[in-house]
């Protein structure tokens, strides 16, 4: 008698060679991607767990006690590093003298624990610490300090350089005091600069040149320079512009020069600034002769405030000049000189407010392309006319 099968139920004798194979098949197709999976982990694994090596400079014989040149010892942790292909460089707290300016590249970050953290330059010329040739690289939670008399050109006279980087950044540092710039940025892209505070330097704050792209400049501190707060240049004899420069939150106090510089960069983006009491221009987007600078093109400026008490004669709130494609909106400015614009093209004045200041808010010198919407002074909404733009000579 033959069995009798119902729709759901098993059939023992129906799992032929076939059905075994399959069965077979599904059993190392289970192990193989039980492998595969441990392999994945594995290299995950390996990934994660792969820390970067972290060199304490004290290791290597830094003293860190304010007395004896640490020099050596950092040159030879530094050697440690590059032996290893890169890593961090970590200053314990204390008070780091060095006579040599102290240069690292590769893939290397330079950090401290703050304010604690000192380097200390014993030769103002040689007072950099130096990204050369670096990517991936960064600077964070340090204090510079130099005591510098004259001024100097150098670019190791600087307090921290980044040279031919890419893709870096410098954070949550303090610079106290340089030769020239506290922080300069040449021939590097995609550097970030952020939350530091800059003071009394010789030179600029924070100085972006040399074919120098894609750098952010945001919510740094920068009181009595030497020169321009922050500045974004291109020198006419350099084969490529510094471009797309983006300074935006930042707090200049006292700058000797201008507040917010844009000389002969491209795409300059100037926003949400705050300029008190410069002895130059607050912000000036401008063409050099004199330095032999390219002529600055596509610069946007938006929600910056200007306040000056007692300006220089000569200077202004916001000077643009030899600059095409520029576009200023919803600034503040109180007291100072007025807006001048000088010899442009392509230039879009939007909502200005000036307060404290007599005279038309905005002089015209030379050919100038300038389209004008909405401009306040003293409270009161202008109509047009020369009480909103004055031609000078």
């Amino acid at each position: 008698m033959l069995p009798v099968h119902r729709t759901g139920q098993s059939c023992p004798e129906r799992l032929t060679s076939t059905g075994r194979r399959k069965a077979r098949l599904a059993v190392v197709m289970q192990s193989f991607l039980r492998a595969t999976r441990a392999l994945v982990v594995f290299a995950l694994s390996a990934s994660v767990v792969a820390a970067p090596l972290v060199v304490n400079v004290r290791s290597y014989g830094a003293a860190g006690d304010g007395q004896a040149d640490d020099s050596a010892s950092l040159q030879r942790a530094i050697e440690a590093l590059n032996a290893a292909g890169g890593g961090e460089l970590y200053f314990p707290a204390g008070t780091y003298l060095h006579s040599e300016e102290i240069t690292v590249s590769g893939h290397v970050k330079v950090y401290g624990t703050g304010s604690a953290s000192v380097l200390k330059a014993l030769a103002p010329a040689r007072a950099a610490l130096v990204f050369m040739n670096a990517t991936q690289c960064g600077a964070e939670d340090l204090r510079f300090v130099t005591e510098a008399k004259t001024r100097l050109h150098e670019q190791n006279s600087a307090a921290l350089v980044m040279d031919h980087a890419e893709n870096c950044f410098i954070r949550n540092i303090s610079i106290e005091g340089s030769a020239s710039v506290g922080i300069l940025i040449a021939n590097s892209h995609g550097v970030a600069i952020s939350g530091n505070h800059i003071e009394d330097t010789l030179a600029d704050g924070i100085h972006v040149v040399n074919g120098s792209a894609d750098v952010i400049v945001e919510n740094n501190s920068a009181s009595n320079t030497g020169d321009d707060s922050f500045s974004a240049v291109a020198y006419a004899s350099w084969p490529k512009q510094t471009d797309n420069v983006v300074i935006s939150g930042n707090t200049s106090i006292s700058s000797h020069a201008r507040g917010v510089a844009c000389i002969g960069a491209s795409h300059c983006g100037i926003f949400n600034n705050t300029i008190r009491n410069p002895r130059g221009h607050g912000i000036a987007v401008a063409y050099e002769s004199t330095y032999d600078t390219y002529r600055p093109f596509g610069a946007r400026l938006k929600g910056n405030r200007i306040a000056t008490v007692n300006p220089s004669k000569g200077t202004n709130s916001v000077l643009v000049s030899g600059a095409r494609d520029v576009e200023m909106e919803s600034t503040a400015i109180d007291g100072g000189n007025p807006v001048l614009v000088s010899d442009s093209s392509g230039i879009v004045v939007r909502n200005l407010v000036v307060n404290e200041q007599v005279g038309a808010p905005i002089l015209e010198r030379g050919h100038v392309q300038m389209k004008i919407e909405g401009v306040s002074a003293n409270g009161n909404a202008l109509a047009g006319g020369v009480s909103i733009v004055r031609k000078i000579q």
